[in-house]
C-alpha cells in the first residue's frame, strides 16, 4: 500500500525547515539549515544582509533561498526511513512581507525548469529577477510611504486590515516604483515570499494567498481583491494603465486552502518526487502556526515574550486602531486579529530586579498580597506602547485612585503582573472558549493561574517547535484528502491544560477589569 506523507516547509528569517507528516499526524522527520551558516559565500548575518550606506535598509539574496532548497532537498532525498516518492502534497510558509521581482524572462525559465534538471535551481534560474534581493520585514526604509499612506487613507486600516507599517510590502513596492523605476517596469510578476516557495514547486508563478496578501497594505478585506485606491497610491497616479499593470503584476489573490495542481517535472526527475504530489498554497508564517495550533472563534492565544502577543478569530471584521486583521488560513468567512504590545517580558524583568526578587521568590512574594492588590493597579511601560497608545513610564494608583509614586516590593510584583494580564483581556472579545498560552512567560505557573482568573477560562500550552512548517504539512493533508468536514474539525490540536479559572479570583478581576480600562482611558487624554 501506499504510504502517504506530507510535507510542509518554513523559509524564515534565518533558516529553511522541513517537517514530515504521515497521514496520522505523527511526526516522521524534520529537517533544517541555517543559512549563514550553510552558505557563508552570500555575505549574509543571521541570514539578512544590512545596507552599511542604508541601515534601514535590509534585504536577502533571493539565490541564497534557491541554493538554501536544492541543498535541503537534496538532505530529504538521502534519508532511508522515508521516500520523497511518497511524499503526497506539500505547503508551507515564509516570513511575511518580503517582496520577490520576477522578470518576463524569469516566468519563461520557471515554466521550463523540467528541462533543467540536471541543473542547480540558481543555475537554472539565473538572471530571472529584476531584483537580486528581496526587501524583507527587517527593512524600515519606506518612511516616506508609510507618512504618505496614512496621510492620504486615514481609513487604510478599515480597507486592508492594518495602519500603514514600513515593512508592509505595498510600501515596497511603492518604494521601488518610484526610486527603481527601470527595475518596476522590467518586473513581470511580483511574488510574496510564500508564493515564490510555492512558485518553484508549481513551475509557474503561484497565486498570492488572501492570509498573507493581507500583509501588504493593498487588499480589500472586503472584496478580496486588490484596492484600487491603495493601487493607485502606491503608484502615485490615477492612469488606469499604470494601475492595470501593478494588478497584473500581483495577480488575482486566492484562498490559502487553494489546490495549485502538481509538483513541477524538475523535481521529479531531480529528487524522484511523485509526479502525482499536489503543491497547496503557501502563506505567512504566523497564520501557518494558527493552521498548526487550529485556533477557531473562540480561542485566544497569548505570546508572552520580549513583546507580548494576543491572537484571536472572529467570523466579523472590525479594524484595529494599531493591530492587524487576516484573513483566516483555514476559513475565509472569518478573521484573525492580532494585537502585538511592545512591553512584555522587559517590563516583568525589570520591576523583577527592582524588587529585588528571583523569580522563585516572585511567588512568595505574591502569597503576601490579595488577588487584586487591594485595588492597587500600576501601569508599566518602558517603551512607547503601542496598544493603547501611551508614553513610556510607569503609572500608579492607590485604592482611592489618587496618582501615587511607588508601591511596597510586594504590591510593585503583583501590580505588573495583573497589570499585564488586564491590558491583555481589555482587548480581546468578551465571548472566550479558552486561552492557549506560549513563549517564555507561559512556563511561570503564577502567571498561567492570573491569565485563567483574568479570563475567565480555562488555560492550555501547546508545543511550538516547528510550528509554521507543521501547519504547512496539516494544511496539504486537508486540502488533499478534501474530507467532508472544515479543518477546524478534521483534526484535534495537541493542548495541554494548565490552569483552571478559581471563581473567586474571577469575579474580583472582573470587577478590577472596569477600573483597569478607567485609569488606562485617563493616560490616553493626557498623551
Amino acid at each position: 500500500m501506499h504510504r502517504r506523507l506530507f510535507l510542509g516547509l518554513d523559509l524564515s528569517t534565518q533558516q529553511l525547515k522541513a517537517v514530515i507528516l504521515d497521514d496520522s499526524l505523527t511526526l516522521i522527520h524534520t529537517e533544517s539549515l541555517n543559512f549563514s551558516k550553510e552558505f557563508p559565500r552570500f555575505g549574509t548575518i543571521d541570514g539578512v544582509i544590512r545596507d552599511p550606506s542604508s541601515p534601514s535598509r535590509v534585504f536577502t539574496p533571493i539565490s541564497l533561498w534557491l541554493s538554501s532548497l536544492d541543498l535541503l532537498l537534496h538532505r530529504l532525498s538521502l534519508h532511508s526511513h522515508f521516500s520523497l516518492n511518497d511524499i503526497s502534497a506539500i505547503s508551507g510558509t515564509a516570513q511575511q512581507h518580503g517582496t520577490v521581482y520576477w522578470n518576463m524572462k524569469g516566468e519563461i525559465k520557471l515554466e521550463g525548469l523540467s528541462e533543467l534538471s540536471g541543473k542547480s535551481l540558481e543555475e537554472a534560474l539565473q538572471n530571472s529577477f529584476s531584483k537580486e534581493e528581496c526587501p524583507i520585514w527587517m527593512d524600515s526604509s519606506t518612511t516616506e510611504f508609510v507618512d504618505k499612506f496614512d496621510r492620504e487613507i486615514p481609513n487604510l486600516n478599515g480597507i486592508t486590515g492594518s495602519r500603514a507599517y514600513h515593512r508592509f510590502s505595498g510600501m515596497q513596492i511603492a518604494k521601488i516604483f518610484k526610486y527603481e523605476r527601470e527595475v518596476y517596469d522590467s518586473t513581470s510578476r511580483i511574488s510574496l515570499i510564500s508564493s515564490f516557495l510555492a512558485s518553484l514547486f508549481t513551475g509557474r508563478i503561484a497565486p498570492i494567498d488572501l492570509s498573507d496578501g493581507c500583509g501588504m497594505n493593498l487588499l480589500d478585506m472586503q472584496s478580496l481583491d486588490w484596492s484600487p485606491l491603495c493601487l493607485s497610491l502606491a503608484l502615485d497616479s490615477q492612469d488606469d494603465q499604470l494601475i492595470s499593470d501593478l494588478r497584473s503584476k500581483l495577480g488575482s489573490p486566492v484562498p490559502t486552502s487553494t489546490n495549485l495542481g502538481v509538483i513541477s517535472s524538475y523535481f521529479v526527475s531531480r529528487y524522484n518526487f511523485s509526479p502525482n504530489c499536489q503543491i497547496i498554497s503557501f502563506t505567512g508564517d504566523n497564520l501557518s502556526s494558527m493552521a498548526d495550533l487550529n485556533i477557531s472563534c473562540g480561542d485566544v492565544i497569548l505570546s508572552l515574550g520580549t513583546s507580548d502577543t494576543a491572537i484571536y478569530c472572529s467570523s466579523s471584521f472590525s479594524p484595529l486602531e494599531r493591530g492587524h486583521v487576516f484573513i483566516h488560513p483555514t476559513n475565509t468567512h472569518q478573521f484573525v486579529y492580532l494585537i502585538c504590545y511592545k512591553n512584555g517580558s522587559l517590563t516583568r524583568e525589570r520591576i523583577r530586579q527592582k524588587c529585588n526578587l528571583s523569580w522563585d521568590t516572585v511567588s512568595d512574594a505574591l502569597k503576601t498580597t490579595p488577588v487584586g492588590n487591594n485595588g492597587n493597579i500600576g501601569m508599566y511601560f518602558d517603551m512607547d506602547e503601542i496598544e493603547p497608545r501611551v508614553k513610556a513610564g510607569d503609572y500608579k494608583w492607590n485604592e482611592k485612585g489618587e496618582r501615587v509614586e511607588s508601591f511596597s516590593s510586594s504590591c510593585e510584583i503583583r501590580s505588573v503582573l495583573e497589570s499585564q494580564c488586564l491590558h491583555l483581556r481589555s482587548n480581546c472579545p468578551r465571548e472566550i472558549n479558552r486561552v492557549i498560552l506560549t513563549g517564555g512567560a507561559s512556563h511561570n505557573t503564577d502567571i498561567r493561574q492570573m491569565i485563567g482568573d483574568v479570563f475567565g477560562r480555562d488555560v492550555y500550552t501547546a508545543p511550538v517547535a516547528d510550528s509554521a512548517a507543521q501547519g504547512g504539512a496539516k494544511r496539504a493533508r486537508y486540502v488533499h484528502n478534501m474530507p467532508d468536514v472544515p479543518y477546524s474539525a478534521y483534526f484535534t490540536p495537541n493542548l495541554t491544560l494548565i490552569a483552571r479559572p478559581i471563581q473567586e479570583n474571577v469575579e474580583i478581576y472582573a470587577n478590577l477589569l472596569s477600573i483597569y480600562k478607567e485609569r488606562e482611558a485617563s493616560l490616553l487624554h493626557s498623551y
